[in-house]
């Protein structure tokens, strides 16, 4: 079975391009362009792991990590642009769980982050 990603993404021109990468990867993806459109989709159908930009206008990225985080079911997230000078603030909310720590949360969170990993201006988790 594909392993399916949520690719939260407000710019087109990136989005295409992560969108191609994973894709050549052999994800499926689903995209969306902001917040409530990506929560729709992890309540819809559960990705196996959610790709988010959150530096998108009008997105809260507090607020977003949060519905993800006490969604009934976690996703592993990859975190790949956070609003100006939030980098530290990422780092720790992905060291409290954001990125699933179970030997699958691990393996697919890389693969991802090696799918998109040549892309330019990605902030890819330590952890990853």
């Amino acid at each position: 079975m594909p392993v399916r990603v949520l690719l939260l993404e407000s710019d087109d021109r990136e989005r295409a391009a992560m969108l191609g990468a994973l894709e050549q990867a052999g994800f499926v993806v689903r995209t969306a362009t902001d917040p409530e459109s990506a929560m729709a989709g992890i309540r819809e159908r559960w990705p196996d792991v959610a790709l988010l930009g959150l530096n998108g206008p009008g997105c809260d990225a507090m607020d977003l990590l949060w519905q993800v985080a006490t969604a009934k079911r976690p996703v592993p997230v990859v975190i790949t642009k956070g609003p100006p000078g939030w980098s530290p603030r990422l780092t720790a909310w992905l060291s409290r769980g954001f990125v699933e720590d179970t030997p699958r949360g691990c393996r697919l969170v890389r693969a991802v982050v090696a799918a998109i990993s040549g892309l330019s201006g990605a902030y890819l988790p330590p952890v990853a």
